[in-house]
């Protein structure tokens, strides 16, 4: 994901990386999410100026990507209920959120599905406890993985309807840049390979809206208001 101002200075200053971006996302290869221009704080904000922001920069990732965004994020993962409308209105199918802002028995590693106002939206959940670091050896990750699925899916009703599992993982420039510099990717690749040909449980690599294209269950949620305190030295999640 970028900001508006990003994807603009991406355009103008690196037509090559923009190459890269349209090639990557006509294979299906990369999506790249929408979002506020301004990376505003859209809760906060008027609900002409929500739809205006988040229209214009999925303008923006058209015209960089090649592909209009089918879902978005938000700076500081702030949330509240009544963005439902506008994500409708500006013609968001899904939104990625901060695992906190989920009851514990609505993570189930599947879509969140939330009504209000007539309109719906889907939400999928950001598992920042599962985040790995450079030091995070790729089988032992994968293995935690498995863990946290099966303690997960062995306490719901929803594996015989829907068998596979998401787990969305959200980086910052830097931990992608150290993790990529570390040959980290190269060796979960590798590790990934290995695993499905050794197990009956293959792991998989997608994109959050191919996933949706095959997933038909999801679970029924309401999240009123949440952000993310950006702030290290201060609370770090504040839930309301």
């Amino acid at each position: 994901s970028f900001s508006g101002e990003q994807l603009n200075y991406i355009r103008k200053k690196h037509p090559e990386y923009k190459t890269l971006l349209q090639n990557w996302s006509s294979s299906k290869k990369v999506e790249v999410l929408g979002g506020a221009f301004y990376n505003s704080f859209l809760p906060l904000c008027h609900g002409l100026d929500r739809n205006g922001q988040i229209d214009l920069h999925s303008s923006t990732v058209r015209e960089t990507c090649g592909r209009r965004p089918r879902g978005m994020t938000f700076y500081c993962d702030a949330w509240d209920s009544s963005l439902i409308t506008n994500l409708s209105t500006c013609g968001m199918e899904y939104a990625v959120l901060h695992e906190n802002a989920f009851a514990q028995d609505k993570k189930r590693f599947l879509p969140v599905y939330m009504n209000a106002l007539g309109k719906h939206c889907d939400l999928i959940p950001c598992y920042e406890s599962l985040k790995p670091g450079v030091d995070t050896v790729c089988d032992s990750f994968i293995k935690k993985l498995e863990k946290e699925v099966h303690k997960s899916s062995a306490k719901d009703n929803f594996t015989q309807f829907n068998p596979d599992r998401i787990i969305a993982i959200k980086f910052t420039d830097n931990e992608f840049s150290e993790l990529n510099d570390a040959n980290w990717f190269e060796n979960f690749l590798e590790c990934i390979e290995n695993h499905n040909n050794s197990s009956g449980h293959p792991l998989y690599l997608s994109t959050l809206s191919n996933y949706l294209k095959i997933s038909d269950k999801k679970i029924p949620a309401f999240v009123s208001s949440y952000f993310k305190n950006p702030d290290p030295n201060g609370k770090q999640y504040l839930s309301v």
